[in-house]
């Protein structure tokens, strides 16, 4: 059995969750950042297959044939430039985020991968380890914490931390992109009655972080 400890960090989009992440890292624990996992396996030959498939006559633009081309299903296709993953990530966001059966769809096909692959850092990893997914409440992984930390902020904070995502989007776009993204996720409220400990991000957190840190044996 390995000796370690799971927190899963929830909140509010744009609440802090991934400079707490950072932070603790930086003072020894090993930090999972779910975001990443799911933007390596949107880019997984097979995820890119069913995609082309399902969107071949609605969105047919999004999914590239030439991104396909590898015998391998498992593999990340290595055929997307920088600036394609990009606007790959951001062309599925803006299906996924206006229609929730899209969502769901792509959900089926990115969490069960995602899900395996943090399964299989917790089992090989020691000490203590930050659990950062946007649905990880709503997927079942709180399953694998030992703890649930809510991260809280107020609404005009994490509306400009959400801002500087998108420089280029105007302030009733960015507006309304927290929204329909939130509307996809669990209510804060009922994160907060799931979560063991909640954390305010308008305080000085930090503070607080530090001195949990310093009187944990599995930071040492």
């Amino acid at each position: 059995m390995v000796n370690n400890k799971v927190i899963g960090l929830v909140g509010g989009i744009a609440c802090g969750k991934s400079t707490i992440s950072k932070f603790l890292m930086n003072n020894g624990a090993y930090w999972i950042e779910a975001d990443s996992l799911a933007h390596e396996a949107l880019r997984r030959i097979s995820v890119l297959k069913h995609l082309h498939n399902h969107w071949r006559i609605s969105h047919p633009n999004i999914i590239k044939e030439e991104w396909l081309d590898n015998s391998y299903d498992d593999c990340i296709s290595l055929c997307l430039t920088k600036l394609e993953r990009k606007k790959l990530s951001s062309d599925v966001a803006a299906v996924v985020f206006s229609d929730e059966r899209e969502l769901r769809f792509l959900e089926t096909l990115v969490h069960p991968i995602v899900s395996n692959q943090i399964k299989n850092i917790i089992e090989s990893r020691k000490g203590v380890i930050i659990l950062d997914a946007p649905l990880l409440l709503e997927t079942g992984l709180d399953k694998l914490c030992d703890f649930i930390w809510f991260i809280k902020l107020s609404f005009s904070k994490r509306l400009e931390n959400f801002s500087k995502r998108y420089p280029n989007e105007s302030s009733s776009a960015i507006l309304d992109n927290l929204i329909k993204r939130e509307k996809c996720q669990m209510a804060l409220n009922e994160k907060i009655r799931m979560s063991d400990v909640v954390l305010n991000n308008d305080d000085n957190i930090f503070s607080v972080l530090e001195k949990w840190v310093s009187g944990n044996p599995l930071f040492s």
